[in-house]
């Protein structure tokens, strides 16, 4: 990744057949990886995928669920459950 950009490299891995390369990085956002895919797009096809750890998702997901369920009046609550 050109430097300055704010992405940082963390880890690879294989395919076992050498067919396909992962990487993992960290980037503030995805505009940060743009210039080194950009840099690499004659030789290399790449798929950018956005992850999170899974508390972070967990707890995205639950806050989520929680504000659509209130939103649209959807449950009841009975001895203080949903």
């Amino acid at each position: 990744m050109p430097e300055g950009s704010g992405a940082i490299y963390v880890a690879s891995w294989m395919a076992a057949d050498g067919g396909n390369c992962y990487q993992l990085m960290e980037a503030p956002d995805r505009a940060a990886l743009d210039g080194g895919i950009a840099n690499w797009s004659d030789l290399v096809d790449f798929v950018v995928i956005e992850v999170k750890g899974s508390a972070e998702f967990w707890a995205s997901w639950r806050a989520a669920l929680t504000n659509m369920m209130l939103a649209e009046n959807c449950c009841s609550v009975r001895r203080g459950r949903w």
